[in-house]
């Protein structure tokens, strides 16, 4: 079936297909909402079209080191939790400007520091609950067998953890502090 445009008098060749056919990348509707990099992407253009420029370049930066990032793996693309990581960096460096810009009297820039570490924790996933991490622990502990050696014993506890818990949702020092207080001595 051809189309026929009546102003111009383009005809559309035969091998186009409608846009719902057609696959691209724009089109493409079988990416989830929940994918972070789409979420980064599609809010830079949001942000863009009603020019939010904070949001904007606060996206576009860690847009950036995702971008790097990928180069760096090759030809594969950042999973999910390597994005992420690269947004819970880049919000912890937010924060860590954000004192020293108070520590200096520099409160406008303190402001923008902290709308922008604002910005990019609305895109990290809530962190897990001490309890629930004590809850998995006591788990771990209690199914791991009696060892002579108690730190390659706790290595091993914390390994089984990362098994079941992703890195991202969950802070590291918290995780290794808790370990030792709940391991029996």
């Amino acid at each position: 079936m051809q189309r026929l445009i009546v102003r111009t008098g383009w005809r559309a060749p035969p091998w186009a297909g409608s846009p719902c056919i057609v696959s691209c990348r724009r089109h493409n509707s079988t990416r989830p909402d929940t994918d972070i990099l789409f979420r980064l992407q599609s809010d830079l253009k949001s942000a863009l079209k009603s020019k939010d420029s904070l949001s904007a370049t606060t996206i576009r930066s860690v847009l950036s080191e995702v971008y790097a990032g990928q180069k760096r793996v090759a030809p594969a693309t950042l999973k999910p939790s390597d994005v992420i990581s690269i947004v819970r960096k880049a919000q912890q460096r937010r924060l860590d400007s954000m004192s020293l810009f108070q520590s200096a009297s520099r409160s406008d820039l303190a402001q923008r520091e902290e709308k922008e570490a604002g910005l990019l924790a609305s895109y990290l996933p809530a962190m897990l609950a001490t309890t629930e991490i004590d809850t998995i622990l006591r788990r771990i502990i209690s199914e791991s067998p009696e060892k002579d050696n108690v730190k390659k014993a706790k290595g091993m506890a914390l390994k089984d953890f990362y098994t079941q818990v992703d890195k991202n949702v969950v802070p590291g020092e918290v995780v290794r502090q808790r370990l030792d207080e709940l391991w029996p001595s």
